[in-house]
């Protein structure tokens, strides 16, 4: 208000009157007010003393403004530099955490690779084994087989021995009653 009320009257021409309004609104405005609203008021006071003649005054508060834009610039350039920085370390975070992902996510995929590498070992293995176990299997029909075809030929050959051991008694018995007969023959 202060302010807007001195701008209408150097405006008009009022310089003592624009000096008392501009001083009231720097009085307020050290308190309350911004950077910019405090840089506005030096510029007009210097101004308003360039207007009255005062150079020393004036060169002081224009002094005065550029301080505290520099002021404000630096403090907006340490904002600028911090969101900056922020804005850095947040990206190398999020870098860091991606290539952390990808890494995760390829020994991920290399770990797969590797359980379907075990898994076709073990599926060979399994029919390694199945072939192992028929072919056992085989081998146990074939011997048992063979087994009873020997038990039934020896068997055979022993029906076949007991036969030929008692046509062999038969022979004998035979063979000595021809020699009985023979000898009774040769006796009388």
């Amino acid at each position: 208000m202060y302010m807007w009320l001195g701008k209408r009257a150097m405006n008009d021409g009022q310089i003592n009157e624009a000096e008392r309004y501009f001083l009231d609104a720097q009085e307020y405005n050290q308190h309350a007010g911004s950077f910019t609203t405090r840089v506005s008021l030096l510029n007009l006071l210097s101004n308003v003393y360039g207007q009255k003649g005062d150079k020393r005054k004036r060169v002081q508060l224009s002094l005065a403004a550029t301080e505290l834009t520099d002021s404000l610039n630096n403090v907006d350039d340490q904002r600028r530099l911090s969101i900056l920085q922020m804005h850095y370390e947040i990206r190398e975070k999020r870098e860091v955490k991606e290539l952390e992902l990808r890494t995760q996510a390829e020994q991920q995929r290399q770990d797969i690779r590797n359980s379907w590498k075990v898994i076709g070992v073990a599926f060979l293995v399994l029919i390694l084994l199945a072939m192992l176990l028929m072919k056992l299997a085989r081998n146990f029909i074939t011997v048992r087989r063979t087994n009873r075809l020997l038990k039934e030929s020896h068997e055979e050959m022993l029906l076949v021995q007991e036969r030929l051991s008692a046509s062999n008694r038969e022979l004998n018995m035979y063979k000595r009653y021809l020699e009985d007969m023979v000898e009774e023959k040769a006796a009388e």
